[in-house]
């Protein structure tokens, strides 16, 4: 008898409606991204981009065997757009050491923490009147505004919205 009640103990405590169900997402393995432009923003180092190319090998290696995330080519066409890009020529695809030389020059040429905060603190839409102090901070505007805007899509929006297929969307 007291098997029996302990299954109906767990059975209506897997049923009761006042234990908050956690949303089940088919991406929740594949991309967990935090939320809003503190993601883009580290303490220590300054504006960041987690990497991408984590595989475990050396710099050299991968610089002969570069891998691109597929939202960097539209990240990198909103930069262009912004009036910030992230390389000088766009030619071959945008790979993690270009991102990373970008990002250093970035943080080099931003390196009020106080100033960076007010600006991550700031609105999106209206990050544009604090650009106005100089191209270092247009940069920054525009880092923020397109990372938001491509860096934090899953995969799956990635493939949805450019066509482009990917590791986890191969396509047709």
């Amino acid at each position: 008898m007291v098997i029996g009640a302990a299954a109906v103990v767990s059975a209506t405590a897997d049923d009761d409606p006042s234990v908050p169900k956690l949303p089940v997402s088919d991406e929740a393995e594949v991309d967990p991204r935090p939320i809003g432009a503190f993601q883009f923003w580290n303490p220590q180092v300054g504006f960041y981009v987690h990497q991408w190319d984590d595989r475990q090998m050396s710099e050299e290696d991968k610089a002969k065997d570069p891998v691109s995330n597929p939202a960097w080519p539209p990240f990198e066409a909103c930069m262009v757009a912004e009036g910030a890009p992230v390389r000088v020529r766009s030619i071959g695809p945008l790979t993690q050491a270009a991102i990373s030389a970008f990002l250093g020059e970035l943080n080099q040429a931003n390196p009020d923490q106080e100033a960076n905060l007010r600006l991550l603190q700031t609105p999106p839409a209206q990050r544009g009147a604090l650009a106005s102090s100089g191209f270092s901070a247009v940069q920054a505007v525009a880092f923020l505004k397109c990372a938001d805007e491509w860096l934090t899509k899953s995969p799956k929006e990635v493939y949805e919205t450019t066509g482009v297929a990917n590791e986890h969307y191969p396509g047709d």
